[in-house]
């Protein structure tokens, strides 16, 4: 299947530029969004990592943040257009794709995950992200993302509605970084790392 999910990186810096963390603190408020999902300061066994997957439809791309460490925060939340749980390969509960928390994001500012050079450094990290990937990629979990990611998109009334992400602002501020300086330095140096696909 073409259209399979894959996994990405996104660098924490661009994390916080839309958030107004850390190094980009003095932003204007009107210009930063805080729904923005950061695992920075949540002890998260993996915090070091943002993953996520890109979804496309339509013309589309969005990227979806995933957890990786089983946070029951996100359990309940699941019968909503914004969140699917996923499971490793014994089935059990490992984390959720955070749909609330997609960004308008290609594959510009992401960088695509080597799992050869993953597991090398990180063997039951990797197998995890392996693992739940090809759970979202089962075809009926892959429609269900899919669809779900669109009623986001549409703004369809959910329980956790509120905890979306300002498309049209987050959209406006990557059209102003993509033309940065950082920016294309960040596109060169990705350049190294080839896509190899894990079925």
């Amino acid at each position: 299947m073409s259209n399979k999910f894959k996994i990405y990186e996104v660098d924490q810096w661009l994390i916080d530029y839309l958030r107004g963390d850390g190094e980009f603190a003095d932003r204007p408020s009107k210009e930063i969004d805080k729904q923005i999902y950061s695992h920075h300061g949540l002890n998260r066994k993996n915090s070091d990592k943002y993953f996520g997957v890109i979804i496309e439809y339509k013309g589309f791309s969005m990227f979806a943040p995933i957890t990786h460490d089983g946070d029951r925060n996100w359990f309940n939340r699941d019968n909503t257009y914004d969140i699917e749980k996923v499971y490793d390969g014994f089935g059990k509960y490992s984390g959720a794709l955070l749909l609330c928390k997609a960004l308008p994001l290609d594959k510009i500012l992401t960088k695509y995950v080597n799992f050869h050079k993953l597991i090398q450094t990180n063997y039951q990290y990797a197998r995890l992200c392996i693992d739940e990937l090809k759970y979202l990629n089962q075809p009926a979990v892959h429609q269900r993302v899919v669809k779900k990611m669109m009623a986001c998109l549409e703004n369809k009334p959910s329980k956790c509605q509120q905890l979306r992400v300002n498309y049209q602002l987050c959209a406006h501020n990557l059209l102003q970084l993509i033309k940065s300086e950082k920016a294309k330095e960040f596109s060169l140096s990705k350049g190294k790392n080839k896509e190899k696909t894990i079925e």
